[in-house]
């Protein structure tokens, strides 16, 4: 009789026999040892974690956190990690400048900026290498940016913002953007070179997966933005809270069309939240508070949470589920 036959009985006898049961599977928070402060921003899908604390940025692979360094300047912020260990992020320079970085074994390369401008950020890495943020023109206008094979471009023409890039290209982003003028901001995608309003309400985008899904938030009666929804196959589906929150703010999506968040109580609780399925859960946490912002195609989950009861102090954490 083979091992493999064996080992099956083995366990269909125990699952058989009263007073033997197994475990039932359940989330499990891990604190990633980057201390008080630290958040996890971005999880790939062999679970590397991006973590950001005070002005340090790290990697975080089985245990072990990796320094990103930085451009020059003493500071370093990630947003983003491939599934092949590429970074990105922004970074500030010898001469006080902020510029987009792009980490890949152990070498920070500086991604420059548009023609006179003096601030560039990357929000986001696909797998083919493609990186997407925004950058400053030399006249102060913010605009969504591509960088691909050594080229920097300029998505829009406009004032915009890009904020993710799945594996075929497609970009989501805002154009206005929620910080200029009047705060106007309207969700695009772009797709192979052509452009996609996704609404003509006022909404932000936060992420797009390998289905060209896109998660956003649309705007409130009251002007803040704070309403998830999913843009998918020419239609959306709303992204509802947990029963009993007040709001759930939006921040990742996978393939699987699984949306993680941080849900608001009445009571001023603030939760990580899985939404899928059209129905939305509070991840478990010690003490009062926790937010999730970043979802893999396994499940897990990372952000932020307290883990000491009674405290108030949030650490870099991942959930896994099983």
């Amino acid at each position: 009789m083979s091992t493999k036959i064996v080992a099956v009985l083995v366990t269909a006898a125990m699952l058989a026999t009263p007073g033997v049961a197994a475990a039932a599977p359940a989330w499990r928070v891990i604190d990633l040892g980057a201390g008080d402060d630290s958040s996890a921003v971005a999880v790939n899908d062999l679970g590397q974690v991006a973590v950001n604390r005070a002005d340090h940025a790290y990697l975080w692979t089985a245990g072990r956190l990796t320094d990103l360094g930085d451009l020059g300047g003493g500071v370093t912020v990630v947003a983003d990690v491939n599934n092949r260990g590429e970074a990105v992020g922004w970074s500030s320079t010898a001469d006080n400048a902020q510029h987009a970085f792009r980490w890949r074994s152990g070498r920070m390369t500086d991604l420059g900026t548009l023609p006179g401008g003096e601030f560039s950020a990357a929000e986001a890495i696909n797998e083919r290498g493609d990186v997407v943020g925004r950058a400053l023109t030399g006249s102060g206008e913010e605009r969504a940016v591509l960088w691909r094979g050594g080229a920097l471009v300029d998505l829009a023409g406009e004032p915009a913002v890009a904020h993710d890039v799945n594996d075929a290209g497609q970009i989501c982003g805002d154009l206005g953007g929620r910080f200029h003028g009047d705060g106007i901001s309207l969700p695009v995608r772009w797709s192979h070179g052509q452009r996609e309003m996704l609404s003509d309400e006022q909404a932000t985008t936060d992420a797009i997966n390998n289905r060209g899904h896109v998660l956003g938030t649309t705007r409130g009666d009251e002007g803040d933005y704070e309403d998830g929804v999913l843009w998918h196959d020419g239609g959306f589906t709303p992204v509802k809270p947990p029963v009993g929150a007040t709001g759930l703010i939006v921040a990742d999506v996978n393939d699987r069309d699984q949306v993680v968040g941080m849900g608001v109580d009445a009571s001023g609780g603030i939760d990580a939240v899985l939404w899928q399925d059209e129905r939305a859960v509070r991840l478990p946490h010690a003490g009062g508070t926790a937010a999730a912002s970043a979802i893999n195609n396994r499940g897990r989950i990372a952000g932020v949470s307290t883990v000491v009861p009674g405290s108030d102090t949030v650490r870099a954490v991942l959930w896994v589920y099983g």
